[in-house]
């Protein structure tokens, strides 16, 4: 076989590369967008009587590394249903007004970021029904490669941490 076939070869295996991503971009833009926390009381219930923790995105909208993480991992993620069951995930902007914190008080959304130390963005705070930190924290996105492994194992120790009661531990 020629150059030519080994040309063929290529372009067919790039065209199929370039088609896999292009889909995969697309699947991921037309993924729901991640809710708003904006009762952190009652998402405080719910996750309480579902045995799960709350995954709680810190972020802003002039943040181009808070776009990356939404669009390229926590909608594929949502739109995947691997949560369903094992965590509830919400979005906090920093720059949205207020939200009701877990003790049902209205307070200035940028003053519950500070009181969690996340004023960098993105920031993933792993919480309990009463907004405890259950997992170490993950401030910005170095990779994205590697950032749905590093979230999964976050989640993983924060509900074995739920489960087995060792919420007196630091994260």
């Amino acid at each position: 076989m020629g150059t030519t076939g080994f040309h063929r070869r290529a372009r067919s295996g790039l065209a199929a590369w370039f088609g896999l991503v292009l889909l995969l971009g697309v699947a991921g833009a037309r993924a729901e967008p991640v809710a708003d926390a904006d009762d952190l009381q009652r998402l405080g219930a719910t996750v309480r009587a579902e045995g799960t923790p709350l995954v709680l995105v810190v972020w802003a909208h002039d943040c181009p590394y808070c776009k990356v993480l939404d669009e390229q991992i926590l909608r594929p993620l949502q739109a995947s249903g691997e949560l369903v069951g094992r965590a509830m995930l919400r979005k906090l902007d920093i720059d949205s007004g207020s939200v009701r914190d877990f003790q049902g008080r209205s307070v200035d959304t940028w003053d519950f970021a500070e009181g969690y130390r996340a004023l960098l963005t993105p920031t993933v705070l792993f919480l309990d029904a009463d907004g405890n930190e259950l997992a170490q924290r993950m401030v910005g996105i170095n990779n994205v490669d590697f950032y749905p492994a590093y979230l999964d194992q976050a989640i993983a120790h924060a509900v074995e941490r739920l489960r087995d009661g060792s919420l007196n531990r630091r994260p």
